[in-house]
């Protein structure tokens, strides 16, 4: 399964959502071969053709990302730490003050820090299929089409 799981935050991302459902018509994913699980509060439009939750309790949230297989997550610090502590292939992919995701630019700097952690970050659609291809997700073959 892969899970992605945002932060609470009253500015959306839905460009997580726009990117999943891109790789899914792309065919990079299939909801049909695994499970894709996504989970953020409003005001974020979550993408179609996934389970989708609205919010989890901590408990909740940990059982999901022990049954995933890689979690996908913004750079809010309390998600991070879970992900990491949970040792599960986690892929970052930080929120952007000048696209109105969060109210300053501390998660992009986050994910600059964790780069320098050799840290999975994912700034682009291209970044998060070369990731999942590392990982087994995507045939090579349709990365270099990308």
């Amino acid at each position: 399964m892969i899970f992605i799981t945002l932060s609470g935050n009253k500015l959306p991302f839905n460009r997580v959502g726009a990117w999943i459902i891109a790789l899914i018509r792309q065919g990079f994913l299939n909801p049909e071969e695994e499970e894709i699980a996504f989970c953020a509060p409003p005001p974020t439009i979550p993408p179609e053709g996934v389970l989708v939750y609205q919010s989890f309790d901590e408990g909740q949230q940990e059982k999901m990302i022990t049954k995933a297989r890689i979690v996908i997550t913004d750079c809010h610090p309390p998600l991070m730490t879970l992900a990491t502590r949970l040792a599960k292939t986690v892929i970052f992919i930080p929120r952007a003050e000048q696209l109105q995701e969060n109210h300053d630019q501390h998660q992009v700097m986050t994910a600059l820090e964790l780069m320098k952690q050799n840290a999975k970050v994912a700034w682009s659609p291209g970044d998060l299929v070369r990731i999942l291809a590392i990982q087994g997700e995507t045939p090579i073959s349709k990365v270099i089409y990308l």
